[in-house]
């Protein structure tokens, strides 16, 4: 009788958990976070919770600069001035004269610039914490290691011509800890790191390729059939996101095992028009897409619904998912207490 008890109630609580499990993949995720884009003199928020939009006019701005505590940074280089948009209030809160593009890794109270030298800043203040001189006189793509010690460093062209460095900078040591050369056009990466990977854009080959983050030996090449042109990772790596020109989110998932990795496609995601860029949410699991036919789709990449669409302007240029309820740095009482309150949740004006 005591055996058929505990049998039973096994039974019962594997089937609870398997119950929770499914309920809760299927349980519909709500977006936060503000998305930001680049096009012509403005800077346009979105907050996918929310059907309007809101645009800012900035100059004409290229790369955006997330920062925490909701903030971006818009620097305008034409006119040599940065406009730093409160992303929580959907406000230009400061404008700072000169070109600022913040980098920021994991520390929250520091943020690194890559213009020729590579120079470590604190924040807010801004103050000089190091400068290690260098060439790195083209960075495209700026990214920090999750752990804070590294950057990595591609820098191209904006034609394309004269192929692709990608370098890694050892931030403790402040060395170059390896620098290579490729032929072929690298457009955009995106980090793997629990995988020991990075996927990076290969724009003359048309297909994504896989390179070991330690040596940037390629590893792997992922053939998409009608060209990629953007990709990211979810959950630490462990799934990867490609754009392909046709109208395709491609889909694998990432594997270790017997320390070989291991690339699994899943099924695609068919969304109208041709992708030009992505983002990432900051649950790590929705997807939002920026089309050329004017379009901003995002996606639960789980089952691949659509969460909603927005009308967006057309040559964009920089494309960020920003979350507004990351916490900024701790500062004492005397100390500038950055941009807004903390706890603040509130997104961008909607337009009625």
């Amino acid at each position: 009788m005591t055996q058929r008890y505990f049998r039973a109630y096994a039974v019962v609580l594997v089937a609870l958990s398997l119950w929770s499990i499914s309920s809760e993949a299927g349980k519909p995720v709500v977006p936060r976070g503000v998305l930001a884009m680049s096009s012509g003199d403005q800077v346009v928020l979105v907050d996918p919770a929310a059907p309007g939009i809101r645009s800012l006019e900035t100059g004409p701005v290229g790369f955006l600069f997330p920062a925490p505590a909701g903030v971006l940074f818009a620097p305008d280089v034409v006119n040599s001035r940065t406009t730093v948009i409160d992303m929580r209030s959907g406000r230009v809160v400061e404008l700072i004269s000169g070109v600022t593009m913040p980098h920021f890794g994991p520390r929250k109270d520091r943020y690194l610039v890559v213009a020729g030298a590579l120079t470590m800043v604190s924040f807010p203040e801004r103050s000089l914490i190091f400068r290690m001189e260098g060439a790195f006189d083209r960075p495209w793509q700026v990214q920090i290691g999750p752990e804070g010690t590294t950057v990595l460093i591609l820098e191209r062209r904006p034609s394309g011509e004269g192929g692709t460095t990608i370098s890694a900078v050892d931030l403790i040591h402040r060395r170059v800890v390896y620098s290579k050369k490729f032929d072929h056009d690298l457009v955009r990466f995106a980090m793997a790191p629990s995988r020991g990977v990075m996927a990076v854009v290969d724009r003359t080959a048309g297909d994504v390729v896989l390179l070991d983050m330690m040596t940037l030996a390629e590893i792997r090449r992922l053939p998409v059939p009608d060209g990629a042109t953007d990709v990211v990772t979810l959950k630490d790596g462990k799934e990867l996101v490609v754009a392909g020109a046709s109208g395709r989110l491609l889909r694998w998932t990432l594997k270790v095992k017997s320390d070989a990795l291991e690339v699994e496609p899943d099924d695609p995601i068919m969304i109208p028009g041709r992708t030009i860029r992505l983002a990432v949410g900051p649950e790590g699991r929705l997807v939002a897409a920026a089309t050329d036919r004017e379009r901003l789709i995002v996606i639960d990449s789980k089952n691949g619904k659509e969460i909603g669409q927005w009308a967006i302007p057309p040559s964009l240029r920089d494309f960020q998912w920003i979350d507004t309820e990351q916490r900024g740095p701790l500062l004492p009482s005397w100390s500038d207490s950055g941009f807004g309150p903390e706890g603040v949740t509130l997104g961008p004006e909607k337009k009625q």
